[in-house]
């Protein structure tokens, strides 16, 4: 089903790092599977590469964008039932363009208008859209997630992108990458800047990959090439920097070059932190990487992606509390039905990862990890 927008985010090769810091770390484990989630879809079209997916209150869900209406298909782990919703891509209410589509409460779902820099707010339950423009147009949302969006009912905060050139040596300190927008006024109250040390550096769009979790009342910020997971709260103010580092993982900035696929190359060679969750009092930070012998046969693209075949994950599991930190590892190749870490379901408290293992046609299989969750 996620075969091709899963795989995209598995770039990755080791390269060494620093030492570990402040927080304890206990041995590394290994990860048997301790229960299995499969997903039968039934006759419902399976999800691509434009697809959103996410869970919320004990539900899965993803979207499907037909010719001229969208499809929004929830899935109860209690029932094992589905629920289908289509939604017209005309009309007053209508879902202007194909995009994102993510839950963000019980009636409500945020859908970005990619271009059009405005995003549209929908009530999946009344069928009803609410359009919203912003005040500037080199505004556009940013990379999101079901799990970087809050709405408290008035202001909503999500990742944003800003037009600007990332050769411009005040492009980090000057481009905001998360708001506070203003749903009465329609303008930004507040935003967030990359953390400052960057500040004064050129760097590749790759090397300042990014993503966010929001839980309860803080936003975490989690960089690719940072062994720093920022804590902020919902004014957009620093509150805390948790040390959560690797050693599979090279912060040193490789430079900019003209060449896209050498930026990328470059960025992803050293190892990246490529996602974050939470559950139930624990950080999850999850690591691609490539073993060490890898690293040294890869000259070109084609190497590149050769050695791919050999992928591995980190998960670093923090408790927020006693600040230990726990290791596993574990495959992250399709070939060996490894693990894919683009779609993590929560069930339960636990968290469950896309297994690269095909069950059969129209069904897919998640695994819970044995030690990880609870």
């Amino acid at each position: 089903m996620m075969r091709i927008f899963i795989f995209l985010i598995l770039w990755v090769i080791l390269l060494p790092s620093c030492d570990f810091r402040d927080n304890r770390l206990e041995q590394i484990n290994s990860l048997p599977f301790s229960d299995t989630l499969v997903i039968d879809f039934e006759n419902l079209p399976m999800p691509n590469e434009k697809s959103s997916s996410g869970t919320h209150e004990g539900r899965f869900y993803f979207t499907f964008n037909f010719l001229d209406s969208m499809g929004l298909y929830f899935y109860d782990f209690v029932s094992e039932k589905w629920e289908s919703n289509f939604f017209q891509k005309q009309g007053p209410n209508g879902i202007i363009k194909d995009g994102p589509f993510l839950i963000i409460n019980d009636s409500l779902a945020f859908h970005p208008l990619i271009g059009l820099s405005g995003f549209q707010l929908v009530n999946y339950q009344a069928r009803q859209v609410q359009n919203f423009k912003f005040p500037d147009n080199r505004f556009e949302v940013g990379k999101i997630s079901d799990k970087s969006i809050h709405f408290d009912g008035r202001f909503i905060r999500f990742p944003v992108s800003f037009s600007k050139s990332n050769w411009d040596e005040d492009y980090v300190s000057e481009v905001p990458i998360y708001g506070v927008f203003d749903t009465y006024s329609s303008n930004f109250t507040s935003l967030m800047k990359y953390p400052e040390e960057l500040f004064g550096g050129t760097y590749s769009l790759n090397f300042l990959s990014k993503t966010f979790l929001v839980v309860n009342d803080h936003i975490y910020l989690n960089m690719a090439k940072s062994h720093e997971i920022y804590k902020y709260d919902l004014g957009l103010n620093l509150v805390e920097e948790i040390t959560l580092q690797s050693q599979n993982v090279d912060v040193s900035n490789p430079g900019l070059l003209n060449d896209q696929i050498l930026n990328m190359m470059n960025s992803k060679l050293g190892g990246e932190y490529s996602s974050l969750f939470e559950s139930d009092g624990f950080l999850y930070r999850t690591v691609s990487y490539l073993p060490n012998s890898s690293n040294n046969s890869v000259e070109n693209l084609n190497g590149y992606i050769e050695v791919l075949e050999t992928l591995r994950f980190e998960i670093l599991k923090f408790s927020l509390s006693t600040k230990v930190i726990s290791r596993y590892d574990y495959s992250g190749s399709p070939t060996s039905k490894g693990i894919g870490d683009g779609l993590v379901l929560k069930k339960n408290s636990n968290l469950y990862f896309w297994l690269f293992d095909k069950v059969e046609d129209g069904k897919e299989k998640f695994v819970s990890l044995s030690n990880i969750s609870g």
